[in-house]
């Protein structure tokens, strides 16, 4: 069976609160019991020596021993009273009493068991010894006192025992509520979420587990931050030309598949530029003007892809770009092919690049397409007479 730390602490200290209170309340029984004894006791002694003291002048007159025996008994609480001769051993004079009724209950009287102590005392006739008094004291009124006192101290004993429960409970809830706060910090860890607890707790046991937890969830967070990224830098890296940084091939057919998935019911046109002579750029002129060229020709396509977010600019291969531009028309394709056209007049003096420098190619696709239609219909168009150049081209 499993129970909170909590609970298992109260239990402790109510048990613990059961034995203090049970182990007092016994011993507070003892001594009153003791001292109820002693009282009992004190009490008979001094009954028999104040009768012993009145008799001594009456004691041949019976009747005068039976008044005076007769007068304390009624007068205090006792449970025998006997004037016994000395000489003959008779009893002159006895009163005793055997009712028992009392506000107790009989099994707390069997628990209490106070058995007062007798009291004697010697009667003297002159300077002779003529009779002796025994006197017991009744139990009844002590009892019922010892049984008020219990029900007072037990309940005292109780309500202190209560208060003392309800305090430490309390107080410990306060104590451990600090760790309803590392487990939280614990499950928001679990979700990605590192909270630091600000506020160490008063308990000095659970301050080096706050602490603790707080290193843990800023080292999780600095290793998450960082594998995040490196995750980050390489996606970029699969999906990115490192050249030009326009998305690369692997990107461009995410892209197509995505604007031909089944759902899709919105049309477009796809944008080919193709450079031409790129080896023999490589070759005569080097590495470096090559890349330069590139960079030249994917500086309008970074611009137009801010100005257009849905397009999809990328670098297919070697000196083809591929312009993705869902639900766009060819006449708003039109300004960027016009800034490629303007480009490829630019290039046209380079001897290395030839006539044709540039080839722009678009084709449409509908719902409903493949990507391997797609382009297709791009490499066809690529490969129609490039009509443009010549509109393009300054006169002169």
């Amino acid at each position: 069976m499993k129970t909170s730390l909590v609970r298992q602490l109260t239990l402790a200290i109510c048990l613990f609160l059961l034995i203090a209170v049970g182990g007092s309340f016994l011993i507070s029984l003892d001594n009153a019991r003791d001292q109820l004894r002693l009282q009992l006791g004190s009490h008979a002694q001094d009954a028999a020596t104040s009768l012993g003291l009145s008799l001594g002048p009456h004691i041949r007159d019976q009747a005068m021993v039976e008044l005076m025996i007769n007068a304390m008994f009624d007068s205090g609480h006792f449970a025998r009273i006997r004037v016994s001769s000395l000489e003959s051993g008779d009893v002159l004079a006895e009163r005793y009493q055997t009712t028992t009724d009392t506000t107790a209950p009989a099994w707390f009287s069997r628990l209490a068991n106070i058995q007062p102590q007798p009291g004697s005392a010697t009667v003297m006739d002159g300077w002779q010894q003529a009779a002796e008094v025994d006197v017991l004291s009744h139990p009844q009124a002590a009892l019922e006192s010892f049984w008020r006192n219990a029900q007072r101290i037990l309940a005292w004993l109780c309500l202190c025992a209560l208060i003392s429960g309800l305090f430490c409970t309390a107080l410990l809830k306060r104590q451990l509520q600090p760790l309803r706060a590392i487990i939280a910090q614990a499950q928001a860890i679990s979700r990605r979420e590192y909270r630091i607890n600000a506020d160490l707790p008063a308990t000095v046991e659970l301050q080096p587990i706050t602490a603790a937890m707080n290193q843990m969830a800023s080292t999780i967070e600095t290793l998450f931050a960082e594998e995040a990224a490196r995750s980050e830098g390489y996606r970029h890296q699969a999906y990115h030309d490192s050249l030009t940084g326009l998305p690369n091939r692997l990107a461009l057919g995410h892209a197509l598949a995505a604007a031909t998935a089944p759902g899709e019911t919105e049309a477009g046109h796809v944008l080919a530029i193709q450079l031409n002579g790129l080896d023999k750029i490589n070759q005569q002129l080097g590495a470096e003007s090559a890349d330069a060229l590139l960079q030249s020709i994917a500086a309008p396509l970074k611009r137009r892809q801010a100005i257009n977010p849905a397009w999809q600019c990328s670098r297919s291969r070697g000196g083809e770009f591929i312009v993705l531009a869902p639900g766009a028309t060819a006449e708003e394709l039109q300004p960027l092919m016009d800034e490629f056209c303007r480009l490829a007049a630019e290039l046209l003096p380079n001897a290395v690049l030839g006539p044709e420098p540039l080839r722009l190619g678009i084709a449409a696709y509908q719902p409903g397409d493949t990507p391997q239609m797609i382009m297709s219909r791009v490499d066809q168009a690529l490969t129609e007479p490039a009509s443009w150049m010549a509109e393009s081209t300054p006169s002169g």
